[in-house]
């Protein structure tokens, strides 16, 4: 074998461990040394890097497809990652590609929660966890369940979204990345039952996520655990907690990633909601309005923020009808599986945009989050 093809595969080996154990941000920088351009790319496919299109395109039309899709859906496109996630799933043989299924199906899943079309939702993602674990594909099968958790957040039913992402957290092998990632999931669960334990136990695992991502550089998964307890303060009637204060950290400067822009925008609009409990009623405004701002590629979310600012300034004026895309639904395939049923029988409706309008009161506001991981 030459040198060059040992170290080659070599190098392979080591990338292949690191997107199994979910360390998908050390692959993307892993590929800033491949001198092989065939595994740059394929190391920047599994990073979902935001790379020129033209390269992407290298890649076979359903893995192209894939990718600009995750890129879109993370930019708020939702309309064109429906598109694209269908158009890669409907082009894929999931025999013979699971692993590229799984991750369409995940992207559908994830796109119609955040859209509000809840019962579809869970049939991809259903898809996805049993095609996970037919292929014994461990870090996707935390994905699925870590996706079916928010997804059972959203719709209300706490104890099966906790049973999900406690399955996730308890599934990640030592060491595994992303893991500030999933103490935040298990914390939403945990601060949704409103007990005194409860809400104890989701601080701790905020805390521990907050100082596990700062080792770690993982800024999205900081600024998603300080949006959480800025929320799990006003839980607690404690609106005179200002977690940016608390951890002395200003969330002021732009997002990095598209990633950092929801998580920003929603550490903004609890700090907004926190000002208005304590009749600050301009620095509410203000905040309300960088909410905006970091939200507004983010329809549901935006409307959120754009309710509680017109709300502080009295002008109903400004508020626009929500703006959500009306896409077409894709079923997904059948999936038959005794662990599957369980989910299959809660009761789940495609109810769409109309699910993301409040009524322009300070307790519909503050109450709204339901609809929302967070």
């Amino acid at each position: 074998m030459a040198h060059s093809n040992f170290e080659l595969f070599k190098q392979q080996e080591a990338f292949n461990q690191a997107s199994f154990q979910g360390h998908f941000g050390r692959t993307g920088r892993y590929a800033k040394e491949v001198r092989d351009p065939s595994l740059k790319l394929w190391l920047d496919f599994l990073a979902k890097k935001d790379i020129a299109v033209d390269n992407i395109c290298q890649l076979p039309k359903p893995y192209a497809d894939c990718w600009q899709a995750w890129l879109a859906y993370n930019r708020g496109q939702l309309e064109q990652a429906n598109v694209l996630f269908a158009s890669c799933h409907t082009e894929l043989d999931p025999a013979e590609d699971a692993a590229l299924a799984i991750d369409a199906g995940l992207g559908l899943g994830r796109l119609y929660t955040r859209s509000g079309y809840f019962a579809t939702a869970r049939d991809w993602l259903l898809y996805a966890a049993n095609l996970s674990r037919l292929h014994d594909r461990l870090y996707d099968t935390v994905r699925s369940f870590g996706a079916l958790g928010d997804l059972f957040v959203r719709a209300g039913h706490n104890q099966q979204a906790l049973f999900c992402l406690n399955t996730a957290h308890q599934l990640l092998p030592p060491g595994a990345g992303e893991r500030s990632r999933q103490m935040n999931y298990l914390a939403t669960a945990l601060m949704r039952l409103n007990t005194t334990r409860d809400q104890a136990a989701a601080e701790e695992l905020l805390m521990q996520s907050y100082y596990l991502a700062q080792d770690t550089g993982d800024m999205t998964s900081i600024l998603h655990s300080m949006a959480r307890l800025q929320f799990l303060y006003l839980d607690r009637q404690q609106p005179d907690v200002d977690v940016c204060q608390l951890l002395q950290f200003q969330p002021d400067s732009p997002a990095e990633s598209p990633l950092q822009q929801v998580p920003l925008g929603l550490l903004a609009l609890g700090r907004s909601l926190a000002a208005m409990q304590l009749a600050h009623h301009e620095l509410a405004a203000a905040l309300a309005e960088q909410a905006c701002e970091f939200l507004k590629n983010h329809p549901a979310e935006y409307y959120w923020a754009l309710s509680l600012h017109s709300l502080l300034l009295n002008d109903r004026a400004q508020l626009p009808g929500l703006q959500l895309s009306e896409f077409q639904l894709h079923a997904a395939p059948p999936s038959s599986s005794v662990i599957n049923h369980q989910w299959q029988d809660l009761c789940l409706h495609d109810m769409g945009a109309q699910l993301f309008r409040p009524q322009l009161q300070a307790d519909s506001l503050i109450q709204h989050r339901q609809v929302f991981f967070i």
